[in-house]
């Protein structure tokens, strides 16, 4: 057998082994439950319609709905993008064109060691699908049919990666339809393959078309444009190196940290240049592709650029070496540009973020990432049937409707701003706003006069960090209301839940 597919077999297992644990260690957190529960609910037309205000293209939701449809467990979506990652990894070792050093910086970085496969998000299906588009761009004149399905996958999965396929797909198009120094070739299959990625790209055009007037936290203002601008260019190198010093704001080493995200902002400029000097084509690919990602977090997600997001970036890059090395088409003229600084560059700029990911890794495994779980447990041990539960954030509150869900326990939570019970969350105003702590009382006691209740009433509110003239609803109302639970803090902002009763005996 030969060695260097072995050699992959074995690194993928020990990949898999080490990332599995993180997976079954992992409890998933509001983005992972919404899209379960979506997919658990809604029928495919329900499900397009939906995914307007959702912001995403329907890839990913269409290939998690049939195990949510069978299944009644998460782990199922969570085990795709993990298969994904390690089918990523075996195509990065066995077909890759990269020095093995770098392959291994890549596997340990903080998108391959931990956001990646543990996550369970869409980006994770990302990189073998844009490893797989770098294999089959030399060779896409003999596959253009599975090269246009591979490009229109990436574009239908995340908005992030539209123009990067897009780009991709001119190139094609002229290079294989508009070029005419190949006269008696057959244009059948290559004019199929464009049509097959123009429809794609029409599909999520259209999907996404009025997003921004359907989902509102994309309206949410994060400041003045010279503002989010900085901010995404700061989170972008920050975050892949350490995503908790944006969280909390803190330097634990100054001076060795600060050094490292230079360090990332120079190799970057220089893996830029790189491309510029050694092939211009593949620089505008990665130029294009990256600039659009940057103007979609200026807009709506300045201060939601998430390590996922940046390294769905990063992935871009590896694609244009990938090819750029393939096809070893460097400037014999510069020494800087040449195949072994390309490799050293991309190594040190990926095992720096390694750290981001180690620390994530081991976080998860000794603490929640979400406190949906633990939460959860609780009601379960505490709740009698029938009992009443109350939220007035579902966006906050989804991973713990899912694990309410999954054992059949969610009939009774109610959203106290819509007037209904929830299943998963419409990214509206109603969404956004939470209940003022002072209008419990009035609420809980119109809901009595309304209905016979002689069952509990249970009150759940999320929240990361509660400011010090914050007054709790026991606080305010101590003969009303008693807090019962109070969760662990998470690794997930504005996750952390405190449970209420409401204490029925008092008349009011």
């Amino acid at each position: 057998m030969d060695k260097k597919l072995i050699f992959a077999i074995a690194v993928t297992i020990v990949y898999a082994i080490f990332t599995f644990i993180g997976v079954l260690h992992h409890e998933v957190w509001a983005d992972e439950a919404q899209v379960w529960q979506l997919c658990k609910y809604m029928s495919v037309p329900e499900l397009f319609h939906h995914l307007h205000n959702e912001g995403h293209p329907a890839f990913f939701y269409l290939l998690v709905m049939p195990f949510a449809k069978i299944f009644n467990n998460i782990i199922c979506m969570q085990v795709i993008c993990w298969f994904a990652m390690c089918l990523a990894v075996f195509f990065l070792m066995y077909k890759s064109p990269f020095k093995w050093y770098l392959n291994f910086a890549i596997i340990l970085s903080a998108g391959f060691i931990y956001f990646f496969p543990v996550i369970a998000r869409s980006y994770s299906i990302l990189p073998f699908l844009i490893f797989a588009a770098a294999y089959l761009y030399t060779r896409q004149k003999e596959h253009p049919v599975l090269y246009s399905l591979t490009l229109s996958a990436i574009a239908c999965t995340h908005a992030i990666m539209f123009c990067f396929a897009f780009v991709l797909f001119c190139m094609f198009f002229y290079d294989n339809i508009l070029k005419k120094n190949e006269s008696e070739r057959n244009l059948k299959p290559f004019i199929i393959s464009s049509i097959i990625m123009l429809c794609s790209f029409i599909y999520v055009v259209w999907q996404l078309h009025d997003t921004t007037s359907s989902n509102f936290y994309i309206k949410i203002a994060t400041g003045d444009f010279v503002l989010r601008v900085c901010k995404v260019f700061l989170y972008f190198f920050i975050n892949a190196y350490d995503n908790l010093i944006t969280i909390d704001f803190r330097l634990l080493h100054p001076l060795l940290d600060i050094t490292l995200i230079l360090t990332l902002f120079v190799i970057y400029i220089l893996l830029f240049v790189n491309l510029f000097k050694n092939n211009k084509k593949l620089f505008f690919v990665a130029f294009l592709s990256i600039a659009f990602q940057f103007a979609i977090y200026i807009a709506a997600y300045a201060a939601h650029t998430y390590v996922t997001r940046i390294f769905s970036a990063h992935i871009i890059l590896l694609f244009c070496f990938w090819i750029l090395l393939e096809e070893k088409t460097f400037n014999s003229k510069s020494k800087i540009c040449s195949e072994k600084v390309t490799n050293v560059l991309l190594a040190i700029f990926f095992i720096i973020t390694s750290y981001n990911g180690f620390n994530y890794y081991f976080m998860d495994l000794n603490r929640p990432y979400a406190p949906a779980i633990e939460t959860f447990n609780y009601l379960k041990d505490t709740l009698k049937e029938n009992d009443l539960i109350f939220i007035d954030n579902e966006s906050f509150n989804v991973s713990l409707i899912y694990y309410l869900d999954k054992n059949k326990m969610a009939e009774n939570v109610y959203s106290v701003l819509r007037g209904k019970n929830v299943k998963y969350v419409v990214w509206d105003k109603t969404s956004y706003f939470m209940y003022a702590n002072e209008a419990w009382k009035n609420y809980i006691e119109y809901i009595l006069q309304q209905n016979e209740i002689k069952n509990n009433i249970y009150i759940i509110k999320a929240y990361d960090k509660l400011p010090k003239d914050y007054k709790r609803l026991d606080e305010l109302y101590p003969d009303m209301f008693e807090l019962v639970y109070n969760s662990n803090p998470a690794m997930v902002i504005n996750e952390k839940h405190l449970v209420y009763k409401y204490i029925k005996d008092k008349q009011y």
